[in-house]
This record gives C-alpha cells, structure tokens and sequence, in this order.
C-alpha cells in the first residue's frame, strides 16, 4: 500500500468513528428521550383515566 493510499484508509477510518461516536453521542439520545418522553405521556394520561373512572362512587 503506497503512502497516498494509506493516507486515503486512515482518513476515512477516523471520520467513520467520529460519525458513529456522533450518532451514539448524540442523535441516540435525542431520539430515545423524545420517544420516552411521548411514551411516558401517554401512560400518564392513561393513568390518570384509569384513576377517575375507579374514583367514581359506585
């Protein structure tokens, strides 16, 4: 492999890990809470529907 060619797989290998660390570091994230976060909303609300209709006096 001549110098230009390694050059060439070395930059390419650095910038494939600084994407997946990007990914990993940051979009996971911001993916996952918003998910949980509509997740969690919608268990919240159904909770509380739950508890006002056994609230109600029999």
């Amino acid at each position: 492999m001549t110098g230009p060619q390694l050059w060439t797989v070395l930059v390419i290998m650095a910038a494939a890990t600084i994407t997946q660390f990007v990914i990993i570091g940051w979009y996971l994230p911001r993916v996952l809470h918003q998910d949980f976060a509509g997740v969690r909303a919608s268990l919240e609300a159904l909770s509380d529907e739950l508890n006002r209709e056994h609230a109600r006096p029999e």
